[in-house]
């Protein structure tokens, strides 16, 4: 009977540590949201590496641009007046920026799906003039 007793024990202790370990891994998983900041609806990751999701650039102009990564992984965006646009790729946390020399001369980057190698893409006034490249 004791050994019993001292097995349910055991087990409702490990049943509580599982339980209580899942919150906090819960909030490392991404979700999925929907832009908050007056943009057209649009599904895409975010929590996890994705942080809050969305990275905003600040155009001259007032507008801004939305990077978000979409439910296919892609790096989606859209401006103030547009629609959302794909430029591709298959990444695995947030779009992040580099090389900021203007409103419209930047580099963005992102995580890809090996979770290690960060991807760049070159935007001029000109739109995005280089496909996706590892930094050397």
């Amino acid at each position: 009977m004791k050994k019993s007793t001292t097995a349910l024990a055991t087990l409702a202790l490990a049943a509580t540590a599982v339980l209580t370990a899942t919150p906090a891994q819960a909030g490392d998983l991404p979700r999925v949201c929907t832009s908050t900041h007056g943009f057209d609806n649009g599904s895409f990751y975010c929590g996890g590496a994705y942080g809050e999701g969305e990275a905003l650039w600040p155009l001259n102009s007032g507008d801004w641009v939305d990077f978000v990564i979409g439910l296919d992984h892609a790096v989606w965006f859209r401006t103030t007046n547009s629609g959302w646009n794909s430029l591709g790729g298959y990444f695995t946390g947030k779009v992040t920026f580099s090389k900021k020399l203007n409103d419209l001369n930047f580099t963005i980057n992102a995580l890809g799906s090996d979770g290690v190698t960060t991807w760049s893409r070159d935007r001029t006034h000109k739109g995005f003039v280089t496909d996706w490249y590892v930094k050397s």
